[in-house]
């Protein structure tokens, strides 16, 4: 039964590589319940294969399995493989994701803490765990309202992008956008364009036409510059925006709405009744 589970579990992965998330999901209880059968439910193979049936599980949305699953992962983590151990970092950011995609945040945020706890106390220096933690908790913040709370950390996860990839990555250039979007939100707005203006500048150098991060960073721009009364400037960013939108594959129809709304304000902002009711 032992080695089934593991042969079960291997093709699971496989399947969840391939997108194939519900051969995915049967061949992971297959291997669960075969360390089952096994008697091996308090071993580090166990608790992974809870934990990877547990995300699966996430990603179709059936949220009351997942969460049974990483539990009962969890508690075997903490005495299998110890309570400052990776893997129970692992569970943890897991278990966050999927109270989040339940819009259960400050719970969310709770386990996200716990995650980014563990590496950091763990792991010295620049770590992608613990920038994807640290990016994962600025989002919840975001969520709640805590827009300043956010800032601090994206910054945290886009200085440690920048020691780990260097400036024109994009990582970088997504950890910039947010900033941006969220100081310009505060009102902050001078902030707001150091930042922006990198991910502009790194953006269009590293992402190709059409990439609807590009189409963020040039709403975010003409957003910045509408605030500050410059109308003209945040007019042209708006056409180039909607020529970036327009080359995508991607029809990002959120974005398009929120471009177009924006342009009409801009519009009537300059006394151009007639061309905001176009863009309305």
């Amino acid at each position: 039964p032992k080695e089934r589970a593991n042969t079960y579990n291997t093709a699971g992965l496989i399947y969840r590589d391939l997108g194939q998330t519900e051969e995915a999901a049967s061949h992971l209880q297959n291997a669960v319940t075969y360390f089952e059968k096994a008697q091996q439910t308090e071993t580090a193979a166990y608790a992974k294969a809870l934990r990877d049936l547990a995300y699966v599980e996430k990603q179709i949305g059936d949220f009351k399995k997942a969460t049974k699953h990483i539990t009962k992962a969890i508690a075997i983590d903490k005495t299998v493989n110890g309570p400052k151990s990776a893997e129970l970092a692992e569970s943890y950011y897991i278990y966050a994701s999927m109270l989040r995609s339940q819009q259960k945040y400050p719970k969310a945020l709770e386990y996200q803490d716990k995650s980014l706890s563990i590496l950091e106390e763990n792991i010295e220096g620049p770590h992608p765990g613990k920038s994807a933690n640290l990016n994962n908790v600025a989002i919840l913040y975001e969520r709640i309202g805590e827009n300043q709370k956010a800032i601090t950390s994206y910054r945290k996860a886009y200085k440690i992008n920048t020691e780990l990839y260097g400036k024109r990555h994009f990582r970088v250039t997504n950890n910039a956008t947010n900033i941006a979007k969220l100081f310009t939100q505060e009102g902050q707005l001078d902030s707001a364009l150091t930042y922006n203006d990198y991910a502009m500048e790194t953006g269009q150098d590293i992402l190709p036409g059409g990439h609807p991060q590009l189409l963020r960073i040039f709403y975010n721009q003409a957003n910045i510059f509408f605030q500050k009364g410059n109308y003209a400037k945040s007019d042209s960013l708006h056409a180039e925006a909607l020529e970036i939108a327009n080359e995508s594959d991607n029809n990002d129809a959120p974005h398009r709405g929120n471009l177009y709304l924006s342009w009409a304000e801009n519009a009537l902002k300059q006394q151009q009744p007639d061309s905001a009711l176009q863009y309305y």
